[in-house]
């Protein structure tokens, strides 16, 4: 029945409700009823909903026609606060209007617009990618963003099911987008997002990164017996099988020992060669088990690429293990794992990595990095990750 009411008022809104806003909804709808029936209802607090704003009064409608149907199928009373409360949830979850993305291209002076616009250049200060001009990550973030504040704002959570992947998998990246998240929400004075919504967040940016990944082109050399005949076939199925192969040359076995290879990515051969660089041996026609192979390659090509940048100049910051105490505000800190932490200050004179640790059997171990600028900053979390997962593999953990 809840289910049937869902599909109702998306096809009544002209909406979508996207996971895993709808699972959310739908569970907290299935409590409520439960709960009702059951006797127990929320306490009254009138004062609240008389200071609740109804900014958009087809939610609050919808919020009221939910309520009257589940009241007529189970035969129960539900109160005020409920419809309330069901209105904050409908305004901090993701609806997508056929013509939402236009209005918000308008929505200038909107909260939401400030707030992306000032992540995106903050995550673009903290990396070597400009975000600014990737249009499409600014709109689809934008539609995250609106209902991710309505939630910051009404304190409500959600979960989200592969945060311990994007932990695992990315954990360099997700600590580097939780500090920009960290930095954004100080500058508007918002609580802190928590794991699940800036791993929502870290999951736009890896999406935009594998595109522009795909437009990056491979320079390729590919080698064969003679140089002619089928190395031209097999470079032509190279650049038809991988748009992003640009051939540079197709030369003869015996010309690659006097080649300068710095600027080569990726060597394809149909013959065994007897030089250092690694190189892929292929059939001429490229098959199957070939291209699976090269796209695997390209796949290692490019994170060496992007990790190329994050690694630079990172092993000459230094951790300084000092012993005084510091006054630390525990809302300044960002978590990193169980008592580990990260403290952020701006100190352009003096960039730096200083590590505490509080007394006790359960104090807190504090990284307290002040940056100079945002690369240094993404760097210096990069560092503290790097030697905190290093200290892990040691003991064993």
């Amino acid at each position: 029945m809840i289910e049937k009411l869902l599909n109702d008022i998306e096809t009544k809104l002209k909406l979508v409700i996207y996971d895993p806003y709808y699972t959310n909804l739908l569970t907290h709808l299935l409590i409520m009823t439960n709960r009702i029936i059951r006797g127990n209802n929320l306490a009254s607090n009138t004062e609240n909903n008389d200071l609740v704003v109804v900014m958009n009064q087809d939610l609050y409608d919808i919020a009221n026609y939910m309520i009257r149907k589940i009241e007529n199928k189970f035969e129960i009373k539900i109160d005020k606060e409920e419809v309330v409360y069901i209105y904050k949830y409908l305004t901090s979850i993701g609806l997508s209007y056929e013509d939402m993305e236009l209005k918000d291209t308008k929505e200038i002076h909107m909260p939401h617009v400030h707030f992306t616009k000032e992540l995106i250049d903050t995550v673009t200060e903290m990396s070597h990618i400009n975000y600014n001009i990737r249009i499409n990550l600014y709109e689809r973030l934008l539609l995250h963003i609106k209902p991710m504040l309505n939630r910051v704002k009404y304190n409500i959570q959600i979960k989200n099911p592969l945060l311990k992947d994007f932990l695992k998998e990315f954990t360099e990246e997700f600590f580097v987008i939780k500090a920009a998240c960290f930095l954004v929400c100080n500058k508007f004075d918002l609580n802190m997002i928590n794991d699940d919504e800036v791993s929502y967040i870290l999951s736009y940016f890896i999406s935009e990164d594998e595109k522009i990944s795909e437009t990056i082109k491979i320079n390729t050399i590919v080698v064969c017996h003679s140089g002619y005949g089928t190395s031209q076939l097999l470079s032509t199925r190279l650049e038809k099988a991988f748009n992003n192969i640009n051939v540079v040359d197709v030369i003869a076995s015996n010309s690659i020992v006097n080649m300068d290879l710095s600027d080569i990515d990726l060597i394809v051969t149909t013959v065994d060669l007897n030089i250092e660089r690694s190189y892929l041996m292929v059939s001429a026609f490229l098959n199957e088990i070939d291209k699976k192979n090269i796209k695997n390659h390209i796949y290692n090509i490019l994170e060496d690429k992007r990790k190329s940048f994050s690694d630079q100049n990172i092993e000459d910051i230094k951790i300084e293990n000092i012993k005084e105490e510091k006054s630390i505000n525990i809302d300044d800190l960002i978590q990193i794992k169980d008592n580990i932490y990260i403290s952020i200050s701006n100190s352009s004179k003096n960039p730096s990595i200083q590590y505490i640790t509080e007394k006790g059997k359960l104090g807190k171990r504090i990284f307290i990095i002040n940056y100079s600028n945002y690369k240094y900053l993404s760097k210096a979390i990069r560092k503290v990750i790097r030697e905190y997962l290093k200290e892990n593999d040691e003991n064993g953990r």
